[in-house]
């Protein structure tokens, strides 16, 4: 995982290693390494805006982290069930994690769970500019209402085979996908 924090301007990397690496894209060393996951760290976002770094790991464990202080703020952890990938909607204060099941984290309160499909939910995006999640699962697309929670719309058989990866264009009014053949759909 990599992702880079512009208002701090670092650059930051995660895996299997289980650490957090934080790096100064002007010098060729490690500059910290935020530890603390005991698994594999599977997404990292820097929040825009904002000194917060979110990992999550593959034993359901979500970490706010400041990059000012080096520091983790906050442990959330998922219980009852394991997800697969996670999406942060900065303007709601909201982690959005998802599996076969879906989970809004709501700063330290959790919103409601949903079944969105049985076959296990690959990606998710948020669109901000129609306030909604994008969810993709299997051949499946679903789009769900950051501010009620609730299916909008679900869309099956969308492409040729699973769909692996999922964008939107910067007006917010087209979904990308990338499926496991290879094809690309819009």
């Amino acid at each position: 995982m990599l992702d880079y924090s512009s208002a701090f301007r670092a650059s930051l990397s995660a895996g299997y290693d289980r650490d957090i690496i934080v790096w100064n894209p002007y010098v060729r060393s490690i500059f910290y390494r935020l530890i603390g996951h005991d698994k594999p760290v599977m997404n990292l976002f820097a929040a825009q805006n904002s000194p917060e770094i979110i990992s999550a790991d593959t034993a359901g464990r979500v970490k706010i982290w400041d990059i000012r202080t080096l520091q983790c703020l906050q442990t959330l952890e998922a219980r009852d069930f394991s997800f697969s990938t996670m999406c942060i909607n900065p303007s709601r204060h909201e982690i959005f994690t998802a599996g076969k099941d879906w989970h809004v984290w709501k700063s330290v309160t959790s919103g409601d769970n949903d079944v969105t499909s049985k076959s296990g939910i690959k990606d998710v995006v948020f669109n901000p500019h129609h306030n909604t999640w994008v969810v993709v699962a299997g051949r499946e697309v679903s789009l769900w209402s950051a501010v009620e929670a609730h299916m909008l719309a679900h869309f099956e058989e969308c492409t040729d085979s699973d769909i692996t990866a999922i964008t939107i264009n910067h007006t917010g009014r087209q979904i990308i996908l990338g499926t496991a053949s290879g094809l690309i759909s819009v």
